[in-house]
């Protein structure tokens, strides 16, 4: 099958062997302009828990806010899924963990945050590797001791969600979980927060101005909100020492919502009561928070909670996949708080993905995943008490890029700009292959695309990139914007050719002998023809796939 990968720079510089695509990056001078205008001295540097009011000069109101001089924007990111298990007669031991790269179109910007999650990654890599094996060699011998009782698999889980995504900040929820056996695992939840410049892990200071008095603040909170929970009787004092002057031992993340801290089993209360969660809205705490980093992008994609209803308070949402007795997905619950929507549906896998709008609307974008990895996208509208179903755009999904080709190793690329974004479509006009668009979130939610062709990639897939030729095939000349010349062409046989473009209905486009030829294919009924003859007779190397 064709595909399942592309080259980065054909897919965030829009650019391939057909010629560029509709699309408008920053120049090196705006983006070094950016970089420069943050000044190391104004709030949200490492360290100043000076209240930036304190040090305004006469004048000040009048200068211009942060975001005009330094707009906030989000960056690329690329997510990386690996996946091990240790086999005897059943499984007896299992690990998974995601890696998150900066995407090759933010690199050169945010060069210090590259560093920083590479260290991140060979760290998570390191230990994860480490740990599976050791977690085999146990599981192994418990399972051979007594395989009647074995209870497992062992299991190791460091999953992430990129919760936030900017050039301010780039915070990483992390999920993970352990079980070597016993009654029940353990699991819990962190976030990993960085400034996105330095690349430096952000500390507590950097985000709130009054550390000292926060911990009481985070105390009301927690209680007020959980009053059916039995927390230990040292939660306030556990607090208290949980912070110092500038940064604090629990788990907290920042998202494009507000600041969220997490308390784990055991930590403040029973197994039972489970993960505890307190967020503080940047709506209804204006004054908690370094200005720097509660700017936010006009549009961008959440995984956390949010602000749906606009009354300054978190509300949640959710996206419940109900599976019948064979593991397929049947039906689906969407829910904003507790207001909840069913609707029938038919898939194998799902990811969703909430939307928020340079006009200030939430959408929810739900990916489907079916038969033959047939995709498609429904779209919701977020913006009431409950969910109301938009449509959904088939055949389309969200792609990956080539981190590695010679072991086939990839990386989905995230959802993180609604203003742009590549989705995936599979083709099967002139052999099977993906071909990519890009979109921009329409203003009633629908995903919209202002390209008439889609692009195609080979990359990782060298054995599918080059076709050739049988018979001479003719067909029309094609200038690097996709419009016909009007000159006709022949390919001679024993040309080598691949398919860089396509309408995915009538025609498309090859590249041979650093032209692009346009040749016309009639597929309503198999075979596919090109002016009456079986494109199997004319090109040597067709597949279809499914």
């Amino acid at each position: 099958m064709l595909l399942a990968c592309m080259t980065v720079s054909a897919l965030l510089f829009g650019t391939t062997a057909c010629g560029p695509a509709n699309k408008t990056d920053k120049t090196v001078e705006q983006e070094t302009e950016e970089k420069e205008d943050r000044d190391p001295d104004k709030d949200g540097e490492k360290g100043n828990d000076k209240n930036p009011d304190e040090s305004k000069d006469a004048g000040d109101d009048q200068k211009e806010p942060e975001s005009v001089k330094n707009p906030v924007y989000p960056i690329e990111i690329y997510k990386q899924d690996f996946y091990d298990s240790y086999w005897e007669d059943i499984s007896l031991a299992e690990v998974e963990y995601d890696l998150i790269y900066v995407g090759e179109g933010s690199a050169a910007e945010f060069e210090n945050l590259e560093d920083t999650l590479k260290a991140r990654n060979a760290e998570i890599k390191d230990s994860m590797t480490s740990a599976f094996e050791e977690y085999s060699e146990m599981a192994k011998e418990v399972y051979q001791s007594n395989p009647e009782y074995f209870y497992g698999p062992f299991t190791l889980e460091h999953r992430a969600d990129v919760l936030r995504c900017d050039n301010r900040v780039v915070c990483i929820g992390n999920f993970s979980y352990d079980y070597g056996g016993g009654a029940h695992g353990y699991y819990s939840y962190s976030g990993f927060n960085v400034d996105s410049v330095s690349g430096q892990e952000l500390k507590i200071s950097d985000v709130v101005k009054d550390v000292k008095s926060f911990p009481e603040i985070l105390y009301e909170k927690l209680v007020s909100e959980n009053p059916d929970t039995g927390f230990w009787e040292n939660t306030k004092e556990y607090l208290a020492e949980s912070f110092d002057e500038t940064d604090t031992t629990l788990a907290w993340s920042i998202d494009y919502s507000g600041v969220s801290f997490y308390f784990n089993p055991y930590e403040v209360a029973s197994y039972a009561d489970g993960l505890i969660e307190v967020n503080f809205s940047f709506v209804e705490y204006p004054d908690l928070f370094n200005s720097y980093y509660t700017e936010i992008p006009d549009s961008y994609v959440a995984h956390s909670s949010c602000d749906l209803n606009k009354d300054g308070k978190i509300d949640t949402f959710s996206v419940f996949p109900i599976e019948n007795e064979y593991g397929d997905i049947e039906k689906m619950k969407i829910s904003i708080n507790d207001n909840t929507i069913e609707r029938d549906v038919y898939a194998y896998g799902l990811d969703y993905w909430m939307v928020h709008t340079k006009e200030d609307k939430f959408f929810l974008y739900v990916q489907l995943i079916r038969e033959n990895d047939f995709r498609s996208m429904e779209v919701y509208d977020m913006n009431g008490q409950l969910p109301v179903y938009l449509g959904e755009l088939l055949n389309v999904g969200f792609g990956s890029v080539c981190m590695d080709a010679d072991n086939l190793e990839y990386a989905m690329i995230e959802f993180t700009n609604p203003e742009e974004f590549v989705l995936e479509s599979r083709m099967s006009i002139f052999s099977t292959y993906s071909a990519y668009k890009t979109y921009h979130v329409g203003s009633d939610g629908m995903p919209v695309s202002d390209e008439k062709l889609y692009r195609t990639d080979y990359a990782g897939y060298p054995q599918f990139a080059e076709l050739k030729t049988k018979k001479e095939v003719t067909g029309m000349l094609v200038d690097e914007t996709g419009r016909e010349t009007g000159a006709k062409f022949t390919i001679a046989a024993g040309t080598a050719v691949r398919v860089c473009a396509t309408d995915g209905d009538t025609f498309v486009d090859l590249e041979a002998l650093d032209k692009r030829v346009r040749v016309y294919v009639v597929w309503e009924e198999w075979p596919q023809t090109i002016d009456g003859v079986d494109i199997e007779e004319l090109f040597e190397g067709i597949m279809f796939a499914g």
